[in-house]
């Protein structure tokens, strides 16, 4: 079975450089456009099963897959693939975030898996442990055919590092652009990365 992973398209915050976590704001034109091209490479795979994270940039960029699929896919809401809650910081730029309370940054630092980024958000160890049962509940009821989860950035490493092992420093060089593709699959029973950040199908959008 392959496991695919796509983070949702963009959105106004994404743009803006604004901590979104999981306030929920739809996806902008060049998003809209992203969820387009996902879905055209897409559509060249018979997928089993589309789960999607329930907040709309996500959910938006699921249904768009799913209506180029050559057959009927519904798109299953996992409220368990919700990105990283970040309290009251989602909102904020990194500046604004600063200038609230300059000391945290520094805390987060000191213990970032299991301080929360914000005062009052998740800390990294609970969204590890959330998606890691979301993950496992989906591993469970597959088929044998390839499932898409769409799901944001943060989800993204944080099922990478649970399922491959990667030691925490290591997900903070992991790049997931806005609409890419990282495909999971399983070898004699030993999960295999082979791809990570695929944006080849985004190659139409123009620059900047």
């Amino acid at each position: 079975m392959d496991l695919l992973l796509a983070r949702h398209g963009r959105t106004p915050w994404n743009a803006a450089g604004i901590l979104q976590g999981q306030t929920d704001v739809p996806l902008d034109d060049v998003g809209r456009r992203e969820a387009q091209l996902l879905a055209e490479r897409l559509s060249r795979v018979n997928l089993e099963r589309i789960v999607s994270s329930g907040l709309a940039r996500a959910d938006e960029t699921a249904r768009e897959v799913a209506r180029r699929q050559r057959r009927r896919v519904e798109v299953q809401i996992h409220e368990g693939l919700r990105e990283r809650f970040f309290g009251s910081w989602e909102g904020l730029t990194r500046e604004q975030q600063n200038a609230r309370d300059p000391r945290w940054r520094a805390v987060h630092r000191a213990d970032p898996r299991f301080t929360p980024l914000g005062p009052d958000g998740e800390t990294y160890q609970h969204l590890l442990d959330r998606v890691s049962r979301a993950l496992h509940g989906l591993l469970d009821d597959a088929e044998r055919g390839p499932v898409l989860v769409v799901t944001h950035s943060g989800v993204i490493r944080a099922l990478l590092q649970a399922e491959l092992g990667m030691e925490y420093p290591l997900r903070f060089r992991l790049d997931i652009a806005s609409g890419s593709l990282t495909r999971v699959g399983w070898n004699q029973g030993i999960e295999v990365l082979y791809t990570v950040n695929d944006t080849s199908h985004l190659e139409a959008l123009p620059l900047g």
